[in-house]
């Protein structure tokens, strides 16, 4: 938790090669230790996907966000946590609008809707 905690503070102060090396390792560490199915691995690949995205790595920060989903439902099965998802999935909608791709986004959006 720490580690990702300094990751954030680096993305915060605009460090964003600091910041991405440190993100990482938090998530190959979490992956390591509590397995890929993990609350706590879906809130590291969010980290590291909004390091991505800042840094305009946006094709890669849409994968991460994409696994982050992927994990969340996999942990998630039960209602109170579908805001979650939509989070996730309006983030890849915003993601795909910035690349230009309309149709992904509107299709992200709109899924991100269903689970407000």
């Amino acid at each position: 938790r720490n580690l990702s905690a300094i990751g954030n503070i680096y993305i915060a102060k605009g460090q964003l090669d600091e910041a991405m090396t440190i993100q990482r390792r938090s998530l190959d560490i979490k992956k390591q230790v509590l397995g890929t199915l993990h609350p706590s691995v879906a809130v590291s690949l969010m980290d590291l996907g909004s390091v991505c995205h800042k840094r305009g790595y946006i094709d890669e920060a849409i994968s991460l966000y994409k696994e982050a989903l992927r994990v969340q439902k996999g942990v998630y099965k039960d209602q109170e946590h579908y805001m979650d998802f939509g989070v996730t999935m309006h983030t890849i909608g915003v993601l795909h609008q910035l690349k230009g791709e309309i149709v992904k986004a509107k299709e992200a959006l709109t899924n991100a809707s269903s689970f407000y």
